[in-house]
């Protein structure tokens, strides 16, 4: 290169580095000047009101700010957990600044239960919340400190009201499936004292109450009080037909107002929307080749306008799988799909089956026996090689034909492992069963 432009470079770097050396004093001193903040904008949000953001920035408008207070403001916006990526500008006229935050809010959001504070209603949580956590809405980020303000502001408002336990929070979703926050006290002791019912026609105060007698007495929790009631009293109106039945949500209070726990005594009502009683209008089938619409009519069991008895109809299906099964078809899926007519009363199923490829026996194993006791086992085991396997059977031979022909041959046993391997280049099902004696 001709050392001409060489010194033409050289010249320019000194030129920049000269530059760059004389603003720093400039640059450090605006980054040290103070500003009066006049105003503070939002762009991206949506779940959130500008009131929001700028509450849970920690700004204040009309306040003395220097730039790095922005970079706090980001810094708190940012660890809230409500937004994936927070940036900010900001302008200056004369003394007067004005911020702008650029947010991505996160979708990984949940709403809060409040799993047992029988002090207060939803209504008063709700509003000490909003009043306390600038990012609450009745909906946290699943991860943040916006999580920690809400569990902070509840222990506060327990202690303010001289409540004892401690303030717990957790993800919440039945078969793991996560519905919302579940916050709660620890701590404490809520025995169910009392149990009512209101909206109740189709099934008794009675019935109910005999169906709640386990509910009696254990530690109140919205979240298994609302799981009880679906597992043990919604099936008392789906067996007569009531099949939009649902329980809301129990209103619970404290025997004695007063109470401070940490042992409370508490009282609640379920309520319950029964709906219309529906009758059976039948099923439509697809996918069935092995057996016919008949044959699953008469699997599934149920007659034309009778009381459409939820547990009766999915007894049925249940048997209809359980009829697949006995013929060799261990892999059939059975996909029912209910329609309710709320005009006319019916309820109606369409069914898609795959059936899948029918299986036959292959071996039988009986492994811990004497070999006599074996021998004689395998005498006793109905199918043969080549047999369309009987997936039922199994169980069967298990709970009748083995015991009585083991204690012929004078051998005890304690428990039994089985093992089904499907073979499915030779559609066959090889069969192990493992003795263990006393």
């Amino acid at each position: 290169m001709p050392r001409m432009i060489l010194n033409q470079l050289r010249n320019y770097v000194l030129a920049v580095l000269a530059c760059l050396l004389l603003s720093l004093p400039s640059a450090r001193a605006q980054s040290s000047a103070t500003y009066n903040l006049a105003a503070i904008h939002f762009v991206g949000l949506q779940r959130y009101t500008a009131e929001q953001g700028i509450a849970a920035s920690g700004l204040h408008i009309g306040s003395s700010v220097v730039l790095g207070d922005l970079q706090s403001a980001a810094q708190r916006l940012s660890q809230s957990g409500a937004f994936d990526s927070v940036s900010f500008q900001y302008s200056t006229r004369g003394n007067d600044l004005t911020a702008k935050f650029g947010v991505t809010e996160t979708k990984d959001v949940l709403p809060c239960i409040f799993d047992n504070f029988v002090w207060f209603s939803d209504a008063d949580l709700d509003r000490e919340l909003r009043r306390r956590v600038p990012l609450y809405t009745g909906e946290s980020p699943v991860r943040g400190d916006t999580v920690d303000q809400i569990r902070g502001a509840l222990q506060d408002l327990l202690r303010a009201n001289g409540i004892a336990g401690d303030v717990g929070e957790l993800p919440y979703g039945p078969l793991g499936k996560l519905v919302g926050l579940l916050f709660h006290v620890d701590g404490i002791s809520q025995p169910i004292k009392s149990i009512a019912f209101s909206g109740e026609a189709a099934v008794s105060d009675k019935q109910l109450l005999v169906a709640s007698t386990t509910l009696a007495n254990q530690d109140f929790s919205v979240t298994n009080v609302a799981s009880y009631a679906s597992s043990a009293l919604l099936p008392l109106y789906y067996e007569r037909g009531y099949l939009r039945s649902q329980f809301g949500r129990a209103k619970v209070s404290p025997l004695d107002p007063n109470t401070k726990g940490p042992a409370t005594e508490v009282c609640i009502t379920l309520p319950v929307v029964e709906g219309n009683q529906y009758s059976w209008n039948g099923a439509t089938w697809s996918g069935n080749r092995a057996l016919s619409t008949g044959e699953l009519i008469k699997a599934l069991g149920m007659n034309q306008q009778e009381v459409a008895n939820q547990l009766k109809i999915d007894a049925g299906f249940a048997n209809t799988r359980k009829t697949y099964l006995s013929q060799g078809y261990i892999n059939v899926q059975i996909d029912p799909q209910r329609a309710l007519d709320d005009a006319a009363k019916l309820a109606s199923y369409s069914v898609q089956i795959n059936e899948g490829s029918q299986f036959h026996m292959g071996k039988i194993v009986f492994e811990g026996l004497p070999a006599a006791a074996a021998g004689a086992l395998v005498k006793k085991w109905k199918l043969n090689p080549g047999d369309v396997y009987d997936a039922t059977y199994l169980l069967d031979f298990l709970k009748n034909t083995a015991p009585r022909e083991l204690a012929q041959q004078g051998v005890t046993y304690h428990t039994t492992a089985t093992k089904e391997t499907p073979d499915p280049s030779a559609l066959i099902v090889n069969v192990r069963i493992q003795f263990r004696e006393r």
